[in-house]
């Protein structure tokens, strides 16, 4: 038993060793790609369209799936100054030495402080045997040397980097546990909502074209325990609908609200909320990443109103209005702990987005476009990529 207590203890300790070696590299890593991000994000913000901006912020969520040793020699890490010697040991790499190894120091002498003692001995003249070996020792017997007590005799002690890792999983599992639990409560949340009347499924008909898409199994789905429009599913979409604000909404307000929807669904927003969220439970300790997280989640929203007023041809007015009201009916604060992709989902943003659609022109398009496609590439390759070339810097010069 004790045993196997030691070797678990062991293990944890690599594994911690690990994990660290990984988790401050990207942490240093993330930290630096989101100020410049932010930074850029401040020049852009009255000039570039808010879907561009968005993709842009969505590199921070890339860099944490990449691997830290990424590099390539367009990027701008790669050029930085190496130091004396960059290929001593990699982002991750632990240095292992074998208990039966001399060390070595830099003159290329033996430490023979760390050479074996049975070897020494071994090794050692006739005379110098007579002398270690006791007076008292009968004629004909061999001398043992005495070996050091066994590293079993030892404990083995949980190192800190061992305690953080296990902070690190204790708290991810928790996380992990409230977001299988979220995942339930919509399930049920779709499971008792009604079926919609006719003129309602008539009418989401009629927006799909809009949109370029077919009917499928998109399900519409009218519910009392919302208080905004939502989508959920991440195979099968449903629009909920809460039913208490039908007898305020008109048949036009209805039809912006079903474009909201179905551009987000047609922009694979709900998959990447999914990613982002599990990104952020297991990057939780990282301010940078919860940063990330609102900045996606308010530019996501901008991106998804630019593409209704393209489709809705600038009835910014109406728009605005529709929000407006939604944000006087959603009641139920609760609904905010699901995260469900809706229309409504921040008060504190919705007066920013109004200002946005009413203030600035009307977006010719809510596509990225070449240039803004070629511009993100171009960023990326610059920034994610933050590992240092592998020559030493004395050769990085001719």
């Amino acid at each position: 038993m004790p045993d196997a207590i030691d070797s678990s203890i062991t293990l944890i300790n690599r594994l911690g060793e690990v994990y660290w070696d990984f988790a401050w590299v990207m942490f240093v890593q993330v930290s630096v790609l989101a100020c410049v991000l932010f930074v850029l994000d401040l020049v852009l913000r009255r000039k570039v369209r808010a879907v561009i901006r968005y993709w842009i912020w969505l590199l921070v969520f890339a860099r944490l799936i990449l691997p830290t040793d990424l590099r390539t020699p367009v990027s701008l890490a790669y050029w930085l100054p190496a130091g004396e010697n960059s290929r001593t040991q990699r982002p991750g790499e632990t240095a292992e030495w074998s208990t039966d190894t001399p060390m070595i120091d830099r003159t290329g002498t033996i430490d023979a402080a760390t050479e074996p003692l049975s070897d020494s001995l071994s090794n050692s003249s006739p005379e110098a045997k007579a002398k270690a070996a006791p007076e008292n020792l009968p004629p004909g017997d061999v001398f043992t040397a005495p070996l050091p007590p066994a590293a079993s005799a030892s404990r083995v002690q949980l190192d800190w980097k061992g305690m953080i890792f296990i902070a690190w999983g204790t708290v991810v599992a928790i996380l992990l546990v409230l977001l299988a639990w979220r995942a339930g409560k919509v399930r049920a949340l779709v499971a008792a909502a009604g079926s919609a009347p006719g003129e309602l499924e008539a009418l989401l008909g009629e927006c799909l074209p809009k949109v370029a898409m077919v009917r499928g199994q998109l399900r519409l789905r009218i519910t009392n325990r919302l208080g905004s429009p939502a989508l959920c599913g991440f195979f099968r979409p449903t629009i909920l609908l809460p039913s208490h604000s039908l007898a305020h909404l008109d048949r036009e307000q209805i039809r912006l609200i079903f474009w909201h929807e179905l551009v987000h669904w047609k922009r694979g927003d709900l998959q990447l909320n999914y990613l982002q969220t599990v990104l952020q439970i297991l990057y939780f300790y990282h301010p940078a990443v919860w940063l990330t997280g609102c900045m996606v989640r308010r530019l996501r929203e901008e991106a998804v109103d630019e593409t209704v007023l393209v489709i809705a041809r600038g009835d910014a007015d109406r728009y605005a209005s529709t929000l407006l009201d939604l944000a006087a009916m959603a009641l139920d604060p609760a609904e905010s702990m699901l995260r469900l992709v809706g229309v409504v989902e921040s008060r504190a943003a919705l007066a920013g987005r109004i200002r946005r659609i009413v203030a600035r022109p009307l977006p010719k398009t809510s596509k990225v476009g070449l240039t803004g496609l070629a511009a993100i590439l171009a960023l990326g390759l610059l920034l994610v990529p933050m590992a240092r070339s592998e020559r030493p810097a004395d050769q990085e010069q001719p």
